[in-house]
């Protein structure tokens, strides 16, 4: 369910899908208009953006080289988020999840997130990192992750391939 504020890798980790990160990419530049409307901020802002590819066990893929299942960027103003601290991480306890690295250091604190859940097809750029024909069905997570005073501490965009994962909402 989404009702828990959890990670992707704590939510594959639960339902007993064994993943890791296949690729990623971390960055320091200015927000777009979009990522800065997502933050609810005004540009220009700095951000600290990590885009990864998270890849489902080899012992779930025909191939035995596992699959790739999702696509997640998380776009941060660099107040809270530095790209030095994230390759820091990386070297030691950052497996790709940035909400697992927030909750690890304990600050921010949060409130609550608020997620769109929305049909989407791939684009050039989302085929080419999940494997995929470019026009194939992906579900697609918006997200703002909210701090205790009310401000948007994390922006992120989720694009999972169907069949790995399977969301609910209990109302």
């Amino acid at each position: 369910g989404l009702e828990v504020l959890e990670s992707l890798e704590r939510m594959a980790e639960r339902s007993g899908l064994s993943t890791r990160i296949g690729e990623i990419r971390i960055e320091e530049r200015m927000a777009t208009r979009r990522e800065a409307s997502g933050l609810m901020l005004t540009p220009p802002v700095p951000v600290t953006v990590a885009t990864r590819v998270i890849v489902a066990d080899a012992a779930t893929s025909a191939t035995g080289n596992g699959k790739r299942v999702a696509y997640l960027t998380d776009v941060v103003p660099q107040e809270y988020l530095r790209k030095s601290e994230l390759e820091e991480a990386t070297a030691g306890s950052f497996h790709g999840s940035v909400l697992d690295h927030f909750l690890q250091r304990e600050w921010p604190v949060f409130s609550h997130s608020r997620t769109e859940l929305v049909a989407d097809a791939a684009n050039n750029e989302l085929a080419q990192a999940l494997h995929v024909a470019k026009g194939s069905p992906l579900l697609r997570l918006e997200a703002e992750l909210f701090s205790s005073d009310g401000k948007v501490v994390d922006y992120s965009t989720s694009y999972f391939v169907q069949g790995y994962f399977r969301f609910h909402v209990v109302r």
